[in-house]
């Protein structure tokens, strides 16, 4: 990605108001993702948080066979359900174990990732 952008900067930006097309530019990735998001569904879990278990089901069933689908909002059901009655998780939780590693890995790539120049 980085390599295309120089690319077209190269192409394009030495012409008088070449700065605009690429702006222009930049904005058809932007418009396409912003049409591609209007036509997606609502996310099942979601959907089964909210009580809407019928809809998610719907939703299911565009992507998943009859069988499949019961199944897999059952387990949605049956996890958020599992996940009610655990209660809340606690801020302490990402510091602890598995998370804590997971959220130091993130956090030291992202700090590397600044220090090398690389956005």
């Amino acid at each position: 990605g980085i390599l295309l952008a120089a690319f077209v900067d190269e192409l394009v930006a030495d012409r008088e108001e070449g700065w605009r097309m690429v702006m222009g530019i930049i904005c058809i990735p932007a418009a396409c993702l912003l049409v591609g998001m209007v036509c997606l569904p609502r996310s099942p879990r979601w959907l089964v948080q909210k009580g809407k278990r019928k809809e998610a089901l719907k939703v299911l069933l565009t992507i998943r066979s009859d069988a499949e689908a019961v199944k897999e909002e059952e387990e949605i059901f049956q996890e958020i359900e599992q996940s009610r009655a655990e209660g809340d998780p606690a801020w302490i939780e990402l510091f602890q174990g598995r998370c804590a590693r997971l959220i130091l890995l993130g956090v030291a790539l992202q700090v590397l990732q600044q220090l090398v120049g690389m956005n």
